[in-house]
């Protein structure tokens, strides 16, 4: 990156950090929310006797209220909580060799933080290498670091895009026989597959 395009990102990232600072966005935002629900709150007054049109409303009230910001969608992929159901098993035929393949393998739910880690493995890596990379850079000898470090910013933008997409993807496939931990599994190997054939390439040459 040359400077004529270094210096006006930094620029901009300190004017973004300034305002960030004295909360100008934060204040703007929730004077605009509130302005916005109270619409929603006095259209629903006017239309109270239209239950599908009020139905819409609340909708979007709720949707509205709990809207969360790129930085928390992305901070959801990793939360620790299970995001698909399993249906119950009846435990009638506790003899009989379905329930002990059950016993053995039982009924698992997709976990949110799981099913991240596995899906997108291969990328979370790469952020991390980057993000501590980023913070390196400050530290080393040279004048190309300015350039660096919006370099790896960048590339951190990409590489959290790419886990999102990649967990979204892996995220279409059902839970595979109500278990889980077999998506997991094939979502492992998939990641571990470009990390096995890049060290063999490396160790050829």
């Amino acid at each position: 990156m040359t400077p004529k395009i270094t210096i006006p990102l930094f620029l901009i990232i300190i004017v973004f950090l300034f305002v960030d600072y004295y909360g100008f966005f934060y204040y703007y935002a929730n004077s605009e929310k509130v302005e916005y629900l109270s619409k929603i709150e006095e259209a629903k007054e006017r239309c109270s006797s239209d239950t599908i049109i009020v139905s819409y409303l609340d909708e979007m009230l709720y949707d509205a209220v709990n809207r969360k910001n790129i930085f928390q969608q992305f901070a959801m992929l990793f939360e620790n909580e299970d995001v698909s159901h399993v249906p119950e098993i009846s435990d009638k035929n506790d003899n009989s060799d379905s329930f002990e393949i059950g016993r053995i393998f039982p009924l698992c739910e997709r976990n949110q933080l799981w099913h991240t880690a596995t899906a997108s493995l291969f990328w979370i890596l790469w952020l991390v290498l980057l993000s501590i990379m980023l913070l390196y850079i400050p530290f080393s000898s040279g004048d190309n670091r300015l350039n660096l470090m919006f370099g790896m910013i960048i590339g951190i933008g990409v590489i959290t895009l790419l886990i999102w997409v990649t967990q979204w993807l892996f995220g279409l496939i059902p839970v595979i026989l109500g278990r889980a931990y077999i998506n997991y599994i094939i979502q492992l190997a998939v990641n571990l597959v470009p990390m096995v054939l890049f060290a063999i390439k490396s160790k050829k040459k």
